[in-house]
């Protein structure tokens, strides 16, 4: 959560007293996508019920009043600025349909859309997109070039941001060496992850680590050869 704090408030922006009930929850200072909470901006009546309304300063500058429950989906993450931007650089780059285009939306959805199946590994953790290229295709095609054949994005740091200097284009196998969930195995006085494990004993990793979960010694789990029908 990050402090809202004005010297000046906004003009036209009127800001309602927050209910103190305990089902309330107060969004003010949360982020969703461009957008911060500033503060409440009362409710409003419609056919479906009543809905609770939030006013929001987007990170292009301007201010927008939101229904809570977009806020929480997803839905609405800017003022209207990211899907204009979206579709300026489909039409103008002519490359909406290649493989670099869809890497490059679904690497900022992942990490500014609640909504996504993979949001709470990405934009959960808090990890984001450099400002460099939320709002550039350009920037970012510029920056990575074309996919090479068989490999994909990889964070060099998996804590770290999308950025030039913390991406690069990865193998499936140089992924898997990289990731949060990666074991560090020892066995004959040497130390390696379980992907570097793998191909050397040509053990898949999914049978080292099921091995391992079921209680067997590190040795008889690398030196055990895996049975062929």
């Amino acid at each position: 959560m990050i402090e809202v704090t004005f010297q000046t408030q906004p003009d036209g922006i009127v800001f309602h007293q927050t209910p103190r009930h305990k089902r309330f929850k107060n969004l003010t200072g949360e982020v969703y996508g461009r957008l911060i909470v500033i503060g409440f901006g009362g409710h409003k009546q419609t056919a479906h019920g009543s809905h609770q309304k939030w006013w929001c300063r987007c990170s292009c500058g301007k201010y927008v009043l939101a229904q809570h429950s977009n806020l929480r989906s997803g839905h609405t993450k800017s003022c209207g600025c990211f899907s204009a931007e979206s579709r300026k650089m489909r039409a103008t780059h002519g490359m909406a349909h290649t493989r670099e285009f869809i890497c490059w939306r679904n690497m900022r959805t992942r990490c500014a859309k609640p909504s996504d199946k993979s949001y709470k590994n990405y934009g959960g953790r808090g990890i984001r997109v450099c400002d460099r290229w939320i709002r550039s295709f350009q920037n970012f095609y510029s920056d990575m070039g074309s996919i090479p054949h068989g490999k994909s994005l990889d964070r060099i740091d998996v804590n770290g941001n999308y950025s030039p200097e913390n991406c690069r284009w990865a193998t499936p196998k140089e992924q898997a060496r990289n990731t949060t969930t990666n074991r560090i195995i020892s066995h004959a006085g040497r130390s390696q992850c379980l992907q570097d494990w793998a191909d050397e004993t040509g053990i898949s990793c999914d049978l080292i680590y099921a091995r391992i979960k079921l209680g067997w010694s590190v040795e008889r789990t690398l030196t055990t050869p895996t049975r062929r029908w």
